[in-house]
């Protein structure tokens, strides 16, 4: 196995989206925990946070794979 350098333009891509990614799953956490009935605003806010999540994590594995390849 050989071993994969990690460039700068990789380094600054994964934290940019990790830097978005885990404010925005805290967010969602946080008004789970926290809204008991939540407003038709704080669905959207949470449908939102949770498609930031979702893609967020999916292009972290994307960076990841395909470093890995």
């Amino acid at each position: 196995m050989s071993a994969k350098t990690v460039t700068p333009v990789f380094k600054y891509a994964f934290l940019g989206i990790l830097a978005v990614t885990m404010p925005a799953l805290a967010v969602y956490i946080l008004l789970v925990v926290l809204q008991d009935h939540p407003s038709e605003g704080t669905k959207d806010v949470l449908e939102l946070c949770n498609w930031i999540v979702k893609s967020g994590f999916g292009a972290l594995l994307g960076l990841i794979g395909g470093k890995a390849a």
